[in-house]
Formats: C-alpha cells, sequence, structure tokens
C-alpha cells in the first residue's frame, strides 16, 4: 500500500517538500528519475525542498544550497552549492581552523614562558 504512494507528493506539486531519505529502498533507475524530477522540472525551481540524505551523489544531483547543522558549535550554516562544494568548503575552514588553534597555543605557550622570566630577573616579588 505504501510503495504506491511515495510519488504522491511530489504529483501533488506542493509549495514545500520535505523528504527523509528519500532514495531508501529505490532501485536505481527511480532514484535518477527522482534526481531529474526534482532539478530539471520547471515546477521545483520556484519552490523550496528539503532533503536529508546520506546519498552524496542525489544531493550533488539536485541540490543547489547546503544548510549543515553542527551538533557541536550548535550553528546552522547555509552554503550555497551542492554537496561536494560544501564538502570542499568546510575541509578548507577545518584546516584553517587548526592552523589559527596551533598558532594560538604556541602565542599562549610563548606568554607563559615569558611570564615565567620574571621572578628570575630582579622582577616585582
Amino acid at each position: 500500500r505504501v510503495r504506491p504512494m511515495r510519488p504522491a507528493p511530489i504529483f501533488a506539486r506542493p509549495d514545500m517538500l520535505l523528504l527523509d531519505e528519500p532514495t531508501n529502498h529505490l532501485s536505481i533507475t527511480a532514484v535518477m528519475w527522482l534526481a531529474r524530477e526534482l532539478s530539471t522540472s520547471t515546477v521545483w525551481k520556484d519552490r523550496i525542498i528539503v532533503v536529508v540524505s546520506h546519498d552524496r551523489y542525489f544531493l550533488d544531483e539536485i541540490c543547489s544550497d547546503t544548510l549543515h547543522i553542527s551538533g557541536a558549535a550548535r550553528r546552522l550554516t547555509q552554503s550555497h552549492g551542492n554537496y561536494t562544494t560544501w564538502a570542499t568548503r568546510r575541509a578548507e575552514q577545518q584546516k584553517a581552523y587548526e592552523k589559527e588553534v596551533t598558532l594560538r597555543e604556541g602565542e599562549i605557550d610563548r606568554m607563559k614562558a615569558f611570564a615565567g622570566h620574571g621572578f628570575k630577573y630582579g622582577g616585582a616579588s
């Protein structure tokens, strides 16, 4: 009963479509059809489609914007472009952050070393 009802929301053409793991339990042909329908059909150009999926290739085909929910940072960030574009930017941001942390830790270590010299060289007692 459920299988024939799966495409019903797509054919109903709502203003907003929420898809949670839409590629699960679909054949390759059905996934390709769904990706083509959502990415090329003029019906979906002016509508909002929210997709939660682990299928990176599917996301690359249909996404024009990516929202990332970070549990650690407790932030929602938007990135223009498909999944691959987001993943590339994210990797660059993480490398830059790691570099910044390393530089900051080095600066703290230098300041601690400098602060420790005050008593050796006749600093305030």
